[in-house]
């Protein structure tokens, strides 16, 4: 049961994002999506609650023009929408974090040693 609400869940996620590209390319000229606008988006995933519930980390990801390659790093809010600022930075896959049980530490994968590596922070 939980398998088949994940991928309905997926689904919805997918054809959302398509009708979002269609009304972008159909929406007029001036709102035409071109092939280089897809450096200037971003995305975010990810989303890790405290466990006090007062702020959030979530994974913030981009694309490099120079180096066409993808990036993400690992970001942090308070919970009311203040205080966003990152806690990696870089052209490195800094992904999945996590909070440790008392709130006071996270993990995460990261890229930049050239596999993917557990930190501590």
């Amino acid at each position: 049961m939980m398998n088949k609400m994940i991928k309905v869940r997926n689904i919805t996620i997918f054809f959302t994002s398509i009708l979002s590209v269609f009304s972008m390319l159909f929406a007029g000229d001036n709102k035409v999506l071109k092939t280089l606008d897809i450096f200037e988006m971003e995305g975010v995933s990810d989303p890790q609650i405290s466990p006090n519930g007062s702020k959030i980390l979530y994974v913030r990801s981009g694309s490099d023009i120079m180096t066409d390659k993808r990036y993400s790093n690992i970001w942090i809010i308070n919970f009311d929408g203040t205080n966003n600022r990152p806690l990696t930075s870089g052209q490195n896959g800094n992904s999945q974090p996590r909070w440790s049980p008392d709130g006071k530490q996270i993990i995460y994968v990261s890229g930049s040693s050239g596999s993917g590596q557990i930190h501590k922070r």
